[in-house]
């Protein structure tokens, strides 16, 4: 009974999603624009520190960092990077 509700299941996701498909590529919808890669900024050295970080970014994802000395108080020491 439930290898039937699943087989049921997986039928209804792959009929829904053929359907979006058929119907984007048939309506021509396309999102405007370019793809574009974002610059980046250039990779942190190593030897070099994290400046100390708030308990929000502790928690919560951040878009950048700040770096600083490691003489003083620091979050993390970046001892090797890889390319």
């Amino acid at each position: 009974m439930a290898a039937d509700r699943r087989l049921v299941g997986i039928a209804l996701l792959s009929v829904v999603l053929a359907s979006l498909m058929s119907v984007r590529a048939v309506a021509g919808w396309e999102i405007p624009g370019r793809s574009v890669a974002a610059p980046l900024p250039l990779a942190p050295q190593s030897g070099t520190c994290l400046a100390p970080a708030g308990i929000a970014q502790l928690v919560q994802p951040v878009e950048s960092v700040a770096l600083g000395t490691c003489s003083g108080p620091h979050s993390a020491e970046i001892f090797f990077w890889a390319r």
